[in-house]
């Protein structure tokens, strides 16, 4: 039997962990699956795409709307923090 060495974010790790147990599995155990899964279908067992949100667009968008409310332009208060202060 082989063995892998994997470098993983230790939060990440943790999380995944938790999950897994909640599921009645381990990490070993979960990634023998997830092998298993792609020889019997010759496949990812799920379909790798970009989140949409993150287009350049958007970004561009989001660091000006972010440059704005560093300089104070364009802000203003939600109505439910307006609601909250009377």
């Amino acid at each position: 039997m082989a063995n892998m060495q994997i470098r993983i974010d230790d939060d990440l790790k943790a999380e995944t962990t938790l999950l897994l147990d909640q599921m009645g599995l381990d990490p070993t155990t979960a990634v023998r699956m997830f092998f298993k899964e792609i020889c019997r279908t010759h496949a990812l067992p799920f379909q790798p795409k970009a989140d949409p949100f993150y287009n350049k667009a958007n970004i561009a968008n989001l660091e000006k709307a972010l440059e704005d409310v560093r300089h104070g332009r364009n802000v203003s208060q939600h109505n439910l923090f307006q609601e909250q202060g009377k």
